[in-house]
């Protein structure tokens, strides 16, 4: 028979929360892995006297940087309407239960 402990040890791994999204690689293009690529390739042509390749290295490094920088803003944009919205339907809900009546609903005078 196993011991106390192993037993609690077997549980503790039956029960264990495992979470893949730490192990497995985001989707699409991973932008650290393309921009330490385009370094690279960047230093190596500088090394080899390839000024003109190292230029063209530097400028797609630039557009991709350019491009993490729109991607970035885009996303703190999103967020900020999302957090706007929810705000307002917030207050447009407090004052549809304050009033007793909804924003679209007729106007008792009109009945």
């Amino acid at each position: 028979m196993l011991s106390e402990s192993v037993m609690e040890w077997v549980e503790y791994v039956r029960h264990s929360c495992y979470d893949v999204s730490l192990d497995s690689a985001a989707d699409g293009p991973d932008t650290l892995a393309v921009e330490l690529n385009l370094v690279r390739n960047m230093k190596l042509a500088v090394n080899e006297e390839q000024y003109n390749d190292a230029a063209m290295w530097r400028d797609k490094l630039t557009d991709l940087r350019t491009r993490m920088d729109l991607d970035d803003n885009f996303i703190r944009l999103s967020q900020k309407l999302s957090q706007r919205r929810q705000h307002s339907e917030g207050i447009l809900g407090f004052m549809r239960r304050r009033s007793g009546i909804g924003i679209l609903s007729p106007s008792p005078h009109n009945a």
